[in-house]
């Protein structure tokens, strides 16, 4: 027996033993948590099987979580995310117990203060807001609600006014955080086979995690500034398929951006996983392309592509390697669990992944000087394609074309996926939109460290407080002074800014047991390009005894 029949099975066979237990309770454990890991899993490697798979899982823990929705946010994607989700519609008034959990509203919606604030809070805790059935007027006002200055990520799909589903969501797990944004469209052209694949698509984006990408292998730096780097994914699914075939096509979208100081430059790193669904088309030949991924905002493109993969093959292939590295000098660099700032020295990102694919044979065009591959698959009709491509992107400063290395505007990546079968052209065309921030929030460079409060400014030996004040950055922050004496690097976290672009910092700082008793103060020093850089000193501590 398969390892996916053993796990069919025990969802299958414990779902028996459930009784008249309450499933959602039954949810919370450690158990039901294993298999909805197990089932994601499983679920990726055999379609055929996630039927049953999904059904006992639902039969033994119910619903994979809570959301909250608009009594008008009645629409397709809401009823798939009911085949997983408990929904639960909000009137006018708070639920009695307000959980932590997802938000659904519409365009109306936006004007309500229950609401607005519902989504202030379920955005602040991580969780996904959506907006269902919006025009690309009602998306961009929910997408500057949260703070984008340029409008949604999301466009509708080719021949509607409407989008069906735009989420945003902030990981606070992931330094920087990973700012999340979800696009589904073309539903009306939804058949049966099709809803497994939306249905997996929107419970992971409604997950507490966002999808990642594949982790880059860490480089040697150890000296970080992440909190001045951007992290941003863009998810987009497009069902709107002319010919009635069920055929999907998703495009996710991870651009890492960093400054480079010395050079006087940006570099981009996307990553764009693209993946085609059969449905119930039996074409045997089709070419997947993927072209014109350029970005608006920037004077001239033709010499920002430093590196793109996968290379060109002209036989036809059954895996592809994908191997990318870029060296930033005294900049930024790329580690597995997000960017990271050096200082002095050099950094380099690399990663080399293999990835299976059906016999294809692979043109990299990206000499145009765009982005731009083309996949050309053999004749192995009825199954699904994940072509996976990336490249780094350099822009000089005085490159934007309104001298934004200096602002805090956006770059809005655009692409445009097509896939065609033998003797026709475009019959399938998906446009996607990625908006980016400059990285660094358009800093270009690093001010002295200050120091503007403490609190509390009495605090016993053994205990936190916590320094508030600018340019305290993360990793650049290698010494705290209290009284003239360096305390331990265990003894101080910095965390960055309180809010993105507010300027406004916080080191956390536990006072050693050893520290002088009375009046300290309290310095921090911050090293920059090799340059040692200390605080104001007019800031201080009371610290008292144990016994004061």
């Amino acid at each position: 027996m398969t390892r996916i029949a053993v796990i069919t099975a025990a969802l299958l066979g414990t779902s028996m033993l459930a009784g008249a237990a309450d499933g959602r309770d039954i949810g919370r454990t450690g158990l039901c948590k294993s298999l909805e890991r197990k089932m994601e899993r499983l679920c990726r490697i055999d379609d055929a099987s996630c039927d049953r798979i999904e059904a006992g899982y639902q039969a033994i823990c119910g619903g994979v979580g809570t959301i909250y929705a608009s009594p008008a946010a009645e629409s397709v994607a809401l009823d798939l995310l009911r085949s997983d989700y408990e929904v639960v519609t909000v009137a006018e008034n708070f639920p009695a117990r307000f959980l932590a959990a997802p938000v659904v509203v519409t365009g109306a919606d936006l004007d309500d203060p229950t609401f607005t604030t519902l989504l202030n809070l379920a955005r602040d805790t991580g969780r996904t807001v959506a907006i269902v059935d919006a025009t690309r007027e009602e998306a961009d006002r929910f997408a500057r609600f949260f703070g984008a200055r340029d409008g949604a990520n999301c466009l509708p799909t080719i021949g509607s006014a409407t989008i069906e589903l735009y989420g945003l969501q902030e990981s606070l797990v992931r330094r920087p955080p990973l700012s999340s944004s979800y696009c589904l469209a073309g539903l009306s052209g939804l058949d049966r086979a099709g809803e497994g694949t939306v249905r997996r698509w929107l419970r992971e984006r409604f997950a507490l995690s966002a999808p990642q990408p594949t982790a880059p292998e860490p480089s040697d730096s150890d000296n970080m500034i992440v909190d001045l780097a951007t992290a941003v994914h863009c998810s987009s699914l497009d069902t709107n398929d002319p010919a009635g075939l069920g055929r999907i096509l998703t495009q996710d979208v991870y651009v890492t951006g960093a400054r480079s100081f010395i050079n006087s430059e940006d570099v981009y790193y996307v990553q764009n996983e693209l993946q085609y669904t059969q449905g119930s088309s039996s074409d045997p030949n089709y070419a997947f392309l993927a072209t014109r991924f350029g970005a608006t905002g920037v004077v001239d493109f033709a010499d920002g592509l430093s590196q793109t993969q996968p290379a060109t093959v002209t036989a036809f292939e059954d895996s592809f390697t994908n191997t990318t590295s870029e060296t930033i000098s005294e900049s930024v660099g790329f580690q597995a669990d997000g960017p990271t700032g050096t200082i002095g020295t050099s950094v380099t990102h690399g990663q080399s992944v293999s990835y299976s694919i059906p016999a294809t044979t692979i043109l990299n065009n990206s000499a145009n000087p765009l982005p731009a591959w083309e996949f050309q698959r053999q004749n192995t009709a009825g199954t699904d394609f994940t072509p996976q491509t990336s490249w780094f992107w350099t822009v000089p400063w005085d490159a934007y074309a309104d001298g934004g290395a200096g602002s805090t505007g956006r770059l809005e990546f655009t692409s445009q996926l097509e896939m065609r079968g033998e003797g026709e052209l475009g019959d399938f065309v998906a446009e996607f939109a990625c908006a980016v921030p400059y990285p660094f929030e358009g800093i270009l460079d690093v001010g002295q460290p200050t120091i503007t409060s403490v609190s509390p400014t009495t605090v016993q030996r053994g205990q936190k407080f916590t320094i508030t004040g600018s340019d305290l950055y993360p990793g650049l922050v290698n010494a705290i002074l209290l009284g003239g004496t360096s305390v331990s690097d265990t003894n101080f976290t910095a965390n960055g800014e309180t809010s993105p672009g507010s300027g406004v910092f916080t080191v956390d700082v536990i006072v050693p047991g050893t520290q002088n008793a009375g009046t300290n103060t309290v310095v921090a020093q911050q090293t920059f390009n090799n340059q040692a850089r200390f605080s104001n000193d007019e800031v201080t501590v009371d610290v008292r005894r144990e016994d004061d």
